[in-house]
């Protein structure tokens, strides 16, 4: 048997690459980007059957409980508190429950707020004495004392005028060190912390060495402390069950294709909705707000990313490491956002405007879709020719759209501005949306046919998140659980099948978001979790799943989450081992090597593939 990949499998070490410039003048110092950096990664305990069947956490929790009541998620919402600067109070204030509102509670050694002469003009938070002391610092559900996690901490740190003189030390919810770093270098620093699936609860700041001039932190900005990071359960996740819904957040999620061409890559008129927000997403879109830290990016299936970077900031973090995509802004002279550029994994380029309009989708070949947006229409261009033309009501509502081939699709909106129903060219008759739940106006409840037969029905519980799905006459039936999600002990949804067979699913929260670990009862096949077990690497890729027959499946992923070494069947005589290689500029294969077979792929300078080459090898 090979060893195992370095670092285990389920217990995972925090990834520190604290790469840092800075200029050592004392006024005209650089606020460098610091490299995000991540808290270990733990699998909780696996779960057992208690006596009468019910499962029951091991001795290591990883989650916390927090209750959800009615959420609901609109792209823009804040996920990030306003940043904190100190400027908000007099200099000389001792600072303590002052923020109490935004989710944090501040203590240490007398910590004040004064004047740093690195940045004259702006206010820090020092502990006393003066730059020496400690500064200390807890996260609350906001306007409470009560004790919230939260996924990512950003903070400006310094001036430093010694490396390795400042530790920083960050807890989890019941008190345990999640990890501790110092400053590489001198000068000022922007650092940024994941909470992994921990969550930061407090956190201490404190001279560890000789420091000439002491430390001192400004500019605040955290995760809303006990919230999840919901937009990103919005649209299609690892896990969806029924028709479809996603049991980790209870959102059901509906994609719809109302036209789609011919060409390479091909013009297309989608639609999604997600009972999280309770909207149809037609386009993908930036939000941002000028003078946060945070932009969100809405995709084609309604998922939110949220992104964080600032002010001048170009290169915009990931809140999450298995966030493969990046953002961009494009600045003026003066700083100011102009556009911005998103750079996808499967090579895509989305350009949007400065309001975070689509305004062009490109891909490797050079094929291209170009957006233009008129008071009344917004017309989406093919570079080899043909468009869609959408038409705009006056309040700003899709009303419809022509086909390239001139064919209209018409859609109409009931009293409370829901899409109600869909009409299809050529006599292909409505579809049309139904949303009866008398709570909540925006749930979708059901869908009918071009024949007025109703074909499927969601029902929803006062959390917003779907119980049932099902298709005619009950057909397809699926139900869900979420007594025990988000509540004491392991969080998990148990979700009973068409056969009436119960499944639980039970999850770690990693950067906000819940992910399954392990799976008790009767598999499923439409779910990534369609394994028994999961263990995560530290930037939440998937490192090791086992199946229902006790096969365990072990990957080495590069930063970007893709393949490197695959080890199937670990530990028994079947076991063997596959290395891909990935080309230097596109996400592509250049090599896949297994036992007793290599195979060679080459490519154009536009990524297309011209020569498969397969080698036979001698078996190891």
């Amino acid at each position: 048997m090979k060893p195992g990949f370095p670092g285990g499998l389920l217990l995972l070490v925090p990834a520190l690459a604290l790469g840092q410039s800075s200029s050592k003048d004392p006024v005209q110092h650089t606020l460098a980007q610091q490299e995000a950096f991540n808290p270990p990664l733990q699998a909780p305990d696996p779960v057992s059957p208690a006596p009468g069947g019910q499962a029951t956490a091991g001795a290591r929790e990883t989650t916390t409980a927090i209750q959800v009541s009615a959420p609901s998620y609109t792209a823009g919402e804040r996920n990030f508190s306003r940043r904190i600067s100190f400027s908000e109070l007099p200099l000389g204030t001792t600072v303590s429950d002052q923020f109490r509102d935004r989710g944090i509670l501040f203590g240490g050694s007398g910590a004040i707020t004064t004047t740093d002469a690195a940045v004259a003009s702006s206010p820090v938070l020092a502990g006393t004495p003066l730059f020496e002391g400690d500064i200390t610092g807890r996260f609350v559900k906001p306007g409470t004392d009560e004790a919230a996690p939260v996924y990512q901490f950003i903070w400006d740190i310094g001036h430093f005028d010694a490396a390795e003189s400042v530790q920083m030390d960050f807890y989890g919810p019941q008190g345990q060190l999640l990890l501790s770093s110092t400053n590489a270098g001198t000068g000022s620093y922007r650092f940024a912390v994941r909470g992994g699936n921990f969550g930061i609860a407090s956190w201490r700041m404190h001279l560890v060495s000789n420091d000439p001039g002491g430390f001192g932190i400004d500019n605040l900005y955290f995760s809303i402390p006990g919230n999840n990071d919901l937009g990103r359960e919005m649209g299609l996740t690892e896990c969806n069950l029924g028709n479809p819904v996603n049991p980790a957040a209870g959102n059901k999620v509906q994609i719809e294709t109302d036209y789609q061409g011919q060409r390479p890559f091909p013009l297309t008129a989608n639609r999604a909705y997600n009972s999280l927000s309770g909207q149809w997403t037609f386009f993908p879109r930036v939000s941002h707000q000028v003078g946060t830290i945070e932009a969100q990016v809405t995709r084609p299936d309604g998922k939110v990313l949220t992104f964080t970077g600032g002010q001048g900031a170009a290169d915009w973090r990931t809140t999450s490491t298995d966030i493969t995509e990046q953002l961009f802004s494009e600045l003026d002279g003066a700083g100011n956002i102009t556009g911005w550029r998103l750079e996808t994994l499967d090579d895509q380029v989305e350009t949007y405007d400065s309001s975070g309009r689509l305004i062009r989708v490109s891909e490797r070949s050079g094929l291209s879709h170009s957006y233009r947006y008129q008071l009344d229409a917004i017309e989406l261009e093919h570079s080899l020719g043909g468009m869609i033309r959408y038409s705009l009501d006056t309040a700003g509502r899709i009303t419809g759209f022509t086909d390239p081939l001139g064919q209209h699709y018409t859609y109409t909106y009931n009293s409370d501005d829901m899409l109600s129903s869909v009409s299809y060219p050529d006599n292909g008759g409505d579809r049309r949306y139904h949303y009866e739940n008398t709570t909540h106006a925006d749930l979708l409840t059901g869908i009918s046919d071009a024949n007025g037969n109703r074909f499927a029905s969601w029902s929803y519980d006062t959390a917003r998140r779907a119980i049932r799905s099902e298709h005619h006459s009950g057909a397809d039936r699926t139900s869900f659980d979420y007594s025990q999600l988000d509540g004491p002990g392991t969080s998990n949804t148990t979700v009973t099948n068409p056969l009436g067979k119960e499944t639980t699913y039970y999850y770690t929260r990693i950067n906000g978001v819940q992910r399954v670990f392990q799976v008790q009862g009767h598999a499923s096949a439409n779910c990534v979790a369609g394994n028994q077990q999961y263990g995560f690497d530290q930037r939440a890729f998937i490192r090791s799943k086992t199946d229902w027959k006790g096969n365990v499946t072990e990957y080495l992923r590069d930063a970007s989450g893709r393949e490197l070494i695959r080890r199937e069947a670990v530990g028994t005589p079947q076991e063997r081992e596959i290395r891909t290689s990935w080309h230097p500029a596109f996400n592509l294969p250049t090599l896949v090597a297994e036992p007793g077979r290599e195979t060679h792929y080459e490519y154009d300078l536009k990524g297309n593939l011209t020569r498969k080459r397969v080698v036979e090898t001698s078996a190891p």
